[in-house]
């Protein structure tokens, strides 16, 4: 009797380690064979489960997203078009993290229902623990050898024409959550002082402008630096460079003093305008720039003064603020809407997913505008409020908000219009040289 509960105990401890034993991670590495990996709860392909190595013959691109990831949903219209274009030469399938509500598959339902969504999706986060993913979106390609190709966090359709013609593409960087990206650059610190972000520089003086050195980290824009007698911006395009020298914020936000009277884009009057172009998917067209003054500190108006002339200096345009006539989309209402939309008091912060519509109580001008721009700018920028509603508003949108059509139609069903305007408006103008 005691040896036969010997062996019980021992087989129920056993069985208590295994199944407790963490799962092992797979590191797929480019220019390798991809792990043989199962994917689970498929929807729109023949079976519900596949490997790997089901796909041979064929590209596979394998995107892992999750529900609290704006970008990756956002993105899930261009991965569908992509599946369309490449047709049956490459399988794109949509990997979901799984939650313990299905929160992710009920958010996916209403995004296919309303963008016709038809590319596979899968649901499995057992797959996000073997791949060890720390964020997302992360996406990995894979030749129909089997061999992983790329691992980025952002796949356009020219990359992937790139693959099938035999071109590497410049892809953007993810890490595993093992693998450690330390940033080199301490915002507290001086640009490139004691190895900051760089080899160290003896200065008094200093102004300094490169190409951005992505081991100096992201961190746009809370790493733009503007203080007495130091200005430091990591990860900035020239665009907003210049918008810093000039009204010392790098753009205009709806609840901005200069909203509406200034226009948040520098135009561009030039012949070459191609500093100004910026790819973040490419990491091209972002720049780092230091200026240190020795003291006494100046006032932060001298400092962007200073900046101005570092950019005529460094790159030989003019640039200075005009008033012209702008366009601009105005928000009217209708009298019956000034009076259904007036707050009836309760606070309601927006409910449902704000990129297929939501339902907001007691919400101002400014954060209501806000919630309707922030996946789609529409030509004329900006939008300025001239309902006349006083106060907050309570209101229902129900559109997809990468749409502007349908973001239209749902201010309409309110009583409310977007039509377009023109009025004077401070801009800034640069141009070419004159001498």
């Amino acid at each position: 009797m005691k040896k036969s509960f010997l062996i019980m105990t021992l087989v129920i401890i056993t069985s208590t380690i295994y199944a407790g034993s963490p799962v092992k991670p797979v590191y797929p590495e480019v220019g390798k064979p991809c792990p043989d990996l199962v994917i689970n709860n498929i929807t729109a392909y023949p079976g519900k489960k596949a490997k790997i190595s089901d796909f041979r013959g064929k590209w596979l691109v394998l995107d892992l997203w999750s529900k609290g990831c704006g970008g990756c949903i956002s993105a899930l219209p261009r991965i569908n078009d992509m599946q369309k274009t490449f047709g049956d030469k490459v399988q794109f399938i949509v990997v979901g993290r799984e939650d313990r509500e299905n929160g992710i598959r009920a958010i996916y339902a209403r995004f296919q229902k309303k963008l016709n969504l038809t590319v596979s999706a899968a649901f499995d986060s057992t797959l996000f623990t073997r791949l060890d993913v720390s964020g997302v979106p992360y996406i990995i390609v894979i030749d129909p050898r089997g061999v992983v190709q790329g691992i980025t966090g952002r796949l356009e359709a020219e990359d992937m024409t790139d693959f099938l013609a035999g071109r590497s593409p410049r892809l953007v960087k993810v890490y595993r959550e093992h693998e450690k990206h330390i940033s080199i650059y301490d915002p507290k610190l001086p640009f490139l002082v004691k190895g900051n972000g760089g080899n160290d520089t003896d200065y008094f003086y200093r102004s300094m402008w490169a190409k951005w050195n992505p081991e100096a980290g992201y961190g746009h824009p809370s790493r733009v630096i503007l203080e007495h007698g130091k200005f430091e911006a990591i990860s900035i395009t020239a665009r907003e460079l210049y918008l810093m020298a000039y009204t010392d914020r790098d753009w205009i936000g709806f609840r901005d003093s200069l909203y509406g009277r200034f226009w948040p884009k520098p135009l561009l009057e030039m012949k070459d305008t191609s500093l100004f172009y910026c790819d973040f998917s490419k990491e091209i067209g972002l720049f780092s720039y230091s200026l240190t003054v020795p003291p006494p500190a100046v006032a932060k108006e001298t400092l962007m003064q200073m900046i101005q002339r570092d950019l005529k200096n460094c790159f030989r345009l003019d640039a200075g603020i005009e008033t012209r006539k702008m366009p601009y989309w105005r928000l009217v209402a209708t009298e019956e809407a000034r009076i259904k939309l007036r707050t009836k008091g309760q606070t309601v912060w927006p409910v449902g997913r704000v990129d297929t519509g939501f339902t907001a109580k007691n919400f101002s001008m400014p954060m209501f505008l806000l919630q309707i721009t922030r996946e789609v700018k529409p030509d004329c920028w900006p939008i300025i409020d001239e309902t006349g509603i006083e106060g907050n508003l309570d209101i229902t949108m129900d559109c997809v908000l990468t749409d502007f059509d349908s973001v239209k139609q749902a201010l309409r069903a309110n009583g409310l219009d977007l039509v377009k305007g023109e009025k004077d408006m401070q801009v800034l103008v640069i141009r070419d040289c004159k001498n």
